[in-house]
C-alpha cells in the first residue's frame, strides 16, 4: 500500500464562509457556507463521506483524506493493483477497495479486496482470484464486513466477513441465477439483523431480513420497482430506487419494528438525516437540491443548483448531521472549478450541540 502524508497537495480549497444566520434547525444549504474540495478523479464512481469531527474522505479508486477545519490534505492512498474502485462508510472510519491486476509473488497477476482503517492508518489486503468483492458495508462495531462477492459458477453471494482475521464468517446468500443482483445491504443499528436487497429482473426486486447471529432468514418483502438503496433508522426503514421500464422513481418507508408499510413516495432519496426527519437530493429535472419531509414526502427548494452536475447518488448527511456532502462533476459558477471534478461540502451550523 501506498499512503503518504502529503507534501505536495494536490487538491485546493475555495472556501466562503460567512456569519451564520440562524433561522431553522435545518441545513444551510447556501454557497456562502459551502467548501469545495477539487479532486483529481479517474473512472464513473466518486464517493465522499465526512467524519463528526469534520475530515473529509473522498474517492473513485484512490482515496483522499481531508481536514475541512485545516483545510489541508492529512493523507493519501493508492490502492494496491489497477483498475479498482473504493467505498467507504457512513462513518468514514474505512474504506473497502476491490482492485484487480495485483502482482501476487504465488498466483500472479489476480483480484484483491483492500481495507483502510482511518484512524490507524492499518491496511489489510486479501486475493479474491477470478472474483469480485464489491459494495462493502462496514460494522460500526467491529472489524465486521458485508460484501457482495461474484464468481463465474458460483453466482451471487453476499458474505459476513472479518477483514483483521480474513475469516468468512458465513454467507448469508447466495443465488446461481443469472438475473438475480445484489443491489444493496446494511446493518441494522444495533446490529442484530442484516438486509440484502436483491434484483429479480428490471422491474421488480425485495429485501430480506436475517438474523445476523444465526444467519436465518427472518422476513422477505416484495416491491414493485427495482430498489438500489437502503436507509435504516432508529425507528424507521426507507428503501428506494426506480422501475425499471418507466424509470419512475420510488421511495418507501417502512416500520423497523415489523416492516410494515407506512408511506410511498414518487421520488428517489439518497441519504437520510441522523432524525430521520428529512433527506437533500438533487433533482435533476429542476437542477435543484431539495429537502424531502421524510414524515410527508414534501419537497422544497434549498438550492438552486443548476451549475453543478451531481453525482446524487453518492450523496450523503454525516452520521452525526452536521455535513451534508455531494461529489460534482463540475461546478461551473465557480471559475476556479468551472469543468472540475469536486466534493462540495455544506455546513450545517445549526444542529444543537
Amino acid at each position: 500500500m501506498k499512503l503518504n502524508s502529503v507534501n505536495k497537495i494536490l487538491i485546493y480549497v475555495y472556501l466562503t464562509f460567512l456569519s451564520t444566520v440562524c433561522f431553522s434547525q435545518d441545513f444551510r444549504t447556501d454557497l456562502n457556507h459551502m467548501i469545495a474540495v477539487k479532486g483529481d478523479y479517474h473512472g464513473n464512481s466518486r464517493r465522499a463521506a465526512v467524519t463528526t469531527d469534520g475530515i473529509l474522505i473522498h474517492t473513485n479508486d484512490y482515496v483522499e483524506v481531508f481536514d475541512l477545519n485545516e483545510q489541508k490534505v492529512l493523507y493519501k492512498w493508492d490502492p494496491e493493483g489497477g483498475e479498482g474502485e473504493s467505498w467507504i462508510s457512513h462513518d468514514a472510519k474505512y474504506i473497502g477497495n476491490y482492485s484487480q491486476n495485483y502482482k501476487d509473488p504465488t498466483l500472479g497477476y489476480t483480484n484483491v479486496f483492500q481495507v483502510l482503517d482511518i484512524t490507524s492508518l492499518k491496511t489489510y489486503l486479501y486475493t479474491t482470484p477470478k472474483a469480485t468483492w464489491s459494495k462493502p458495508v462496514f460494522s460500526q462495531k467491529n472489524s465486521e464486513v458485508l460484501v457482495s462477492t461474484y464468481k463465474r459458477g458460483q453466482g451471487n453471494n453476499v458474505i459476513l466477513f472479518d477483514f483483521v482475521s480474513g475469516r468468512v464468517i458465513k454467507k448469508i446468500f447466495s443465488s446461481n441465477k443469472f438475473s438475480t443482483v445484489v443491489m444493496a445491504m446494511a446493518f441494522s443499528k444495533d446490529e442484530k439483523e442484516i438486509y440484502i436487497a436483491i434484483a429479480e429482473n428490471s422491474s421488480n426486486s425485495y429485501f430480506n431480513v436475517y438474523d445476523k447471529e444465526t444467519g436465518s432468514l427472518k422476513k422477505k418483502v416484495k416491491l414493485n420497482y427495482q430498489m438500489n438503496a437502503f436507509f435504516v433508522g432508529k425507528k424507521h426503514f426507507f428503501v428506494s430506487g426506480a422501475a425499471g421500464n418507466s424509470g419512475a422513481p420510488f421511495t418507501t418507508k417502512f416500520s423497523r419494528s415489523n416492516f410494515k408499510k407506512i408511506a410511498q413516495w414518487d421520488l428517489r432519496i439518497h441519504n437520510i438525516d441522523p432524525t430521520e426527519r428529512y433527506s437533500i437530493r438533487y433533482d435533476y429535472d429542476s437542477k435543484n437540491l431539495l429537502k424531502v419531509n421524510l414524515e410527508t414526502g414534501v419537497q422544497e427548494i434549498l438550492l438552486n443548483a443548476e451549475h453543478l452536475n451531481q453525482f446524487g447518488d453518492e450523496s450523503m448527511i454525516s452520521a452525526n448531521g452536521r455535513y451534508f456532502v455531494t461529489p460534482v462533476k463540475r461546478t461551473g459558477d465557480f471559475r476556479k472549478f468551472a469543468g472540475s471534478e469536486a466534493v462540495l461540502v455544506f455546513k450545517n451550523n445549526l444542529v444543537p450541540k
